[in-house]
């Protein structure tokens, strides 16, 4: 692993912890095992490397998820999403990436508010393409009846990031506690 690959995955860990602000270049320099000075052959300074971390990890999420989707496409539409559901909770609770990411769509860096938003909302509009063509596949093959796969799609993007609040404040029993309340609605919604 590259200098820099590795300044990225120790960067991230600290993200994740201490968020932005609370992340030391000095500490991450000495975890990595290098001297400060010696971040900046790779990075032009800590937002620089917070941003690098967060298109990786951006990326990463993604290809997770379409994974995720590919990987199960053989169960119903309904079944897939439901498990998108389980398997957000699923990477929070294992992967760090995935708690940075959640800390940082809905609490970004005051500095570089504009810049993570309009990274996050690329990815989150890349997401909702791909759940529009999937929830599409399924609307023309009649697993789906009654609400366009755009609509669908975005109402189910509501659905995950209420869910993903409440993991960020409240933990995973609230989370569960909220996807089974509210699966059943969601679901009568868009398949009736």
């Amino acid at each position: 692993m590259s200098t820099a690959a590795r300044i990225q995955q120790v960067a991230l860990e600290h993200f994740a912890v201490h968020g932005y602000s609370g992340a030391s270049l000095s500490q991450i320099a000495e975890d990595v095992g290098i001297k400060k000075p010696s971040i900046y052959a790779h990075f032009k300074g800590k937002e620089d490397l917070f941003l690098h971390v967060l298109d990786e990890v951006l990326h990463e999420e993604y290809q997770a998820l379409i994974q995720y989707m590919h990987d199960h496409s053989h169960i119903t539409l309904e079944e897939r999403l439901q498990g998108v559901l389980d398997y957000q909770l699923h990477r929070y609770e294992q992967s760090e990436a995935a708690k940075f990411l959640l800390r940082v769509s809905f609490i970004p860096p005051k500095s570089l508010c504009d810049q993570v938003s309009e990274k996050v909302y690329a990815h989150i509009d890349q997401w909702e393409q791909a759940l529009v063509r999937t929830i599409q596949a399924s609307c023309d093959q009649g697993e789906l009846r009654g609400i366009g796969a755009a609509h669908a799609a975005s109402a189910f993007l509501c659905l995950s990031d209420g869910l993903q609040i409440e993991l960020l404040y409240s933990g995973k029993e609230r989370y569960q506690r909220r996807l089974d309340a509210s699966w059943m609605v969601f679901w009568r919604g868009i398949s009736a």
